[in-house]
């Protein structure tokens, strides 16, 4: 009996411990490939693109060796993980208000992202493009050196003519 206590407040002080050792009030879910994909997502599965500022546990899980999940913004955050390396890794983070992007270090054009944190708004949208150029004349010529183009007519009744 007394060794079924034993076992049991043992249990008890363990399961207490790994509840005091998380240290986050959130989790994220980063993922890298297969393929070229990159993303953070939340606890639903859904992609992240709002946190609350505060303490975060990001779980990166690399699913190639051709690819690296690097996360850099506000507060000194930049964790990463190598470009070779395949696996899962996790970082306990503090996010404070701002803008976070994550990227592919091999493909940092391609493979991006990014999050707001806190009490920022996104970014607004770029602007629309200018407008096409306008159609010019393909050949420009001086005003005195123009000459009115003859009508075919006239250019070959010029051939019969005599002198």
């Amino acid at each position: 009996m007394k060794r079924a206590l034993g076992l049991v407040l043992t249990l008890a002080l363990v399961l207490a411990g790994v509840a005091l050792a998380k240290t986050s009030d959130q989790t994220l879910h980063g993922i890298v490939g297969p393929g070229f994909s990159i993303g953070v997502l939340g606890g639903g599965g859904a992609a992240v693109t709002h946190v609350d500022a505060g303490a975060v546990e990001l779980e990166v899980e690399d699913l190639a060796s051709a690819h690296s999940f690097h996360l850099t913004g506000p507060g000194n955050v930049d964790v990463a993980t190598t470009i070779a390396g395949i696996g899962t890794k996790t970082f306990n983070l503090t996010l404070v208000d701002g803008t976070y992007s994550f990227f592919c270090d091999a493909h940092p054009l391609t493979m991006k992202g990014s999050f707001t944190v806190g009490n920022v708004t996104a970014p607004p949208p770029p602007p629309p493009p200018p407008p096409p150029p306008r159609h010019r004349h393909r050949h420009r010529h001086h005003p005195r050196r123009h000459r009115p183009r003859r009508s075919r007519r006239s250019r070959l009744g010029r051939r019969w003519c005599s002198p």
